[in-house]
């Protein structure tokens, strides 16, 4: 007795309650927009009334479904939540665009340009690999072409690393532990991001002496500097602002970021006189060194004269 009518094509709609229906859409030859009524018996009920007492057209788009080529990365760790970027072809813009995990978890996705979206990779179980599909309209329609997401078991953890105090532009290496590297130690970045003030509360920067080294430019919150892991240690000789950095590791081909820890970067020591200026040739002498930041925060002997 009701029916859903896609421009001139009517099909059966099933009446769930007074205020919802449900119908299947036909089939079109091409991607356009359909005006969309229902007809009861055999009067069409064209007009939408409205709250506000206005009435309007309903209409329905038909679109070409996109179509999946490849999923970037490919793997990720269960409990990470990884963001992925899937590149395909003839990808619309629309608010309800998804990707589709498995047969039955949507995720909106992010609309980057007629070839790629991205999104945010679900929970899933260690060692279970599922299809990636994408659907214009929040998993109603999916597309016929597919990649496979790999979960993998727990990331690598990083246990202990040293040192965790150095000075500005110190060529120190780095050297850190763990679990589960060895299998990524061949492509392993290490990434500093700036924090900001040191312990001691100097900041970073300046022309007056009081951070930085050379005139080059102050760090700024969120900067971060890449080094290339080589035997699971790194070293970064460029830095220049004295204050915490965090350290961690990143994995390219699972784009993935591992959490190491904070290290802080000292700014050189400045002697501004000593006190006496001079003494014994048989040494002995007590001396006073007058200046600024000296480090306290180091252990005792790290600092010699």
């Amino acid at each position: 007795a009701v029916q859903c009518v896609f421009g001139s094509v009517a099909t059966v709609a099933t009446v769930v309650n007074s205020t919802i229906l449900t119908c299947e859409s036909p089939g079109w030859v091409r991607a356009e927009e359909v005006p969309f009524f229902l007809r009861v018996g055999t009067t069409d009920a064209v007009q939408q009334r409205y709250d506000d007492g206005s009435s309007g057209g309903v209409t329905f788009e038909y679109v070409t479904m996109p179509t999946v080529l490849e999923l970037l990365p490919s793997k990720g760790f269960t409990n990470v939540a990884t963001e992925v970027v899937v590149l395909g072809e003839n990808i619309s813009l629309s608010s309800l665009l998804s990707c589709v995990f498995g047969e039955v978890v949507v995720v909106p996705a992010v609309y980057v340009d007629s070839s790629s979206v991205r999104c945010t990779v679900p929970r899933g179980d260690a060692g279970k690999v599922v299809t990636v599909r994408l659907s214009p309209n929040g998993g109603s329609d999916v597309t016929d072409t597919w990649a496979w997401w790999e979960y993998l078991a727990s990331p690598p953890v990083v246990t202990s690393f040293a040192p965790t105090d150095m000075f500005v532009g110190a060529d120190e290496v780095i050297v850190f532990e763990g679990s589960g590297l060895d299998e990524y130690a061949g492509e392993l970045e290490c990434v500093l991001t700036y924090r900001g003030e040191d312990r001691d509360g100097t900041s970073s920067g300046g022309g007056d002496g009081s951070g930085g080294s050379g005139g080059s430019s102050a760090a700024v919150v969120g900067d971060e500097l890449v080094s290339v892991s080589s035997e699971m240690s790194c070293s970064f000789p460029s830095v220049t602002s004295p204050g915490t950095w965090t350290l961690s590791l990143f994995i390219p081909s699972l784009q993935t970021r591992i959490a190491v820890g904070s290290v802080e970067y000292l700014a050189l020591p400045v002697v501004a006189s000593v006190q006496p200026s001079e003494g014994s040739m048989s040494g002995g002498t007590a001396v006073v060194a007058v200046g600024y930041h000296f480090p306290q925060s180091l252990q005792q002997g790290a600092v010699q004269c």
